[in-house]
């Protein structure tokens, strides 16, 4: 009776992580993919209004006053 239920308990236990493993392959390309936007969108959120803010057909005369 003990061998059969340390059998049952492999059994079970290789059940339970071949799940996990098939869940785990599924869940892990989402979470990379849904941390890579919330990066994107920092990266964005920073650098957007640095190059929104170049006025480049008066950047002649902005260096033009500051050498000056």
């Amino acid at each position: 009776m003990g061998e059969e239920l340390l059998l049952y308990a492999s059994f079970c236990d290789q059940l339970i992580e071949n799940k996990i493993k098939k869940a785990t392959s599924i869940i892990q390309p989402a979470v990379f993919l849904i941390i890579g936007t919330v990066v994107m969108a920092v990266y964005l959120s920073v650098m957007l209004p640095m190059f929104e803010n170049r006025d480049y057909n008066n950047l002649g005369k902005n260096v033009a006053l500051l050498l000056s």
